[in-house]
């Protein structure tokens, strides 16, 4: 690449406006960057974790849930800097105050890069070894590509119906990193299609297993594939992906080897390095939301009331905040084992192969209860081990942004299982009313 090109590219990065907050255009104004020119330099750009696994942002996806409350002190405490926090938690009509939108902005960033390093492309390779490394560094790229804009749709598009995906409208497409060209804003079934098209691509360029969890490999894609294809019903897709990833990796944590110590349980696992649940590593930021948010009162007996369930302990400190990510201080929000065990199960529930099911929902909980108190499932009805694969996913997922996607999607599918969100500030009541308009996060103000 010529180093004109070069110059032309920091420039672009530097004026990039959609989707980049400016703490990203600070970082791109020093020209003397190492010219991209062989496949190493393109890992490079992806291997960055700062820039990357730091950057998948989930904050307004996990603000809007269910999981937490606020005391009324706590939300009083909140200063403009986490405007889109406090109004966020009670759904307000202007949500960030003409702020940065950090989950919008992180995601675009990270399209950016991903883009950046689609480049790839134009290095020629000359032998297999090559070939592999230049597959990689591409699957690499269309995956992280992928996952950021599913994450913003997930934040600023409607649930995905198939039936009116096409009449819905979806968010900027950005297939490239240049900013003359202002991207296409496509319908919903257009994000969906990009993403699922990205994803098919880099299963067939990923190595089942990379060196690193923070490196997204063959199973990573198929774990999200599983996730996505859960959401848009399409649960014969959902198992074959979830099947695709369980045969490569399927070790659990035994959460009896662990204790509480009144700090983050996992926080020794060497970010995630040392976690073998985990398939990628990535985290939002909490922010501040981590220093005052608290277990509802009725998730204490109705999400973690079993007797010998080992999440509760260490999942929460004695005041009830959370301390229990994979990702220690942060919000894990990446793909682990646990969630795919848990889409296959509920893959066998909806096609009515129960004892599949069962097995696996004991396989999980037998990781997660004492060894005294452990009892597995058994004679379930359908409906009733659909609840139960329901309210795992609650407890074993919680504050990792699925809860968001979860209560949507049932939500708009099924009625029997809709959920009415209710907070309480100041002695005034909000509501988020089943498939509401404000289950759509709006877009940055800069963006309207």
């Amino acid at each position: 690449m010529e180093k004109k090109l070069l110059l032309k590219i920091v420039l672009l990065l530097s004026l990039i406006l959609n989707g980049c907050g400016k703490e990203f255009l600070e970082k791109k104004r020093n020209a003397n960057q190492v010219v991209p020119s062989k496949v190493a330099d393109y890992q490079a750009i992806l291997d960055n974790r700062t820039n990357i696994n730091n950057n998948y942002s989930a904050q307004l996806m996990i603000i809007g849930t269910d999981e937490y409350i606020l005391t009324d002190e706590a939300w009083n405490a909140i200063g403009s800097t986490y405007s889109y926090l406090k109004n966020g938690y009670i759904w307000a009509d202007n949500v960030y105050e003409a702020n940065d939108v950090n989950d919008w902005n992180k995601g675009y960033q990270l399209i950016l890069y991903a883009n950046m390093a689609l480049d790839v492309e134009k290095v020629k390779p000359t032998n297999t070894e090559e070939i592999k490394e230049w597959n990689n560094v591409k699957g690499q790229a269309l995956f992280h590509r992928a996952f950021a804009f599913y994450q913003l749709a997930q934040t600023f598009c409607a649930p995905y119906d198939l039936m009116t995906a096409d009449k819905k409208q979806g968010i900027p497409l950005r297939t490239n990193y240049d900013v003359s060209v202002k991207p296409e804003r496509g319908t919903l079934k257009q994000v969906y299609d990009m993403i699922l098209q990205d994803l098919n691509k880099s299963v067939d360029l990923l190595p089942d297993l990379q060196p690193n969890n923070y490196r997204p490999s063959k199973i990573a894609a198929y774990a999200l594939l599983a996730r996505i294809y859960r959401e848009i019903d399409q649960w014969n897709e959902a198992l074959a992906c979830a099947e695709k990833v369980l045969q490569v990796k399927n070790q659990l944590l035994d959460y009896n080897d662990f204790r509480n110590v009144n700090r983050y349980t996992f926080g020794g696992l060497k970010n995630g390095l040392d976690n073998k649940e985990i398939i990628f590593y990535c985290f939002s930021s909490s922010g501040y939301l981590r220093l005052i948010a608290k277990l509802p009162e009725n998730w204490h007996d109705e999400v973690f009331g079993e007797d010998g369930d080992l999440r509760p302990s260490l999942f929460f400190k004695d005041n009830g905040l959370y301390f229990g990510s994979y990702a220690g201080g942060e919000y894990f929000t990446g793909l682990a084992i646990d969630e795919v065990l848990l889409i296959r199960a509920e893959c066998y529930v909806r096609m009515n192969e129960i004892p599949k099911a069962v097995q696996d929902l004991n396989n999980l909980r037998k990781n997660r209860f004492t060894k005294e108190s452990y009892r597995s499932i058994s004679d379930q009805t359908k409906e009733s081990l659909l609840a139960s694969v329901l309210l795992e996913r609650k407890r074993e997922l919680y504050m990792r942004g699925n809860r968001w996607s979860d209560l949507r999607q049932l939500n708009l599918d099924d009625p029997k299982n809709r959920v009415t969100l209710e907070r309480k500030i100041n002695g005034t009541e909000y509501r988020l009313e089943p498939n509401g308009p404000k289950w759509i996060w709006p877009f940055p103000d800069v963006e309207q």
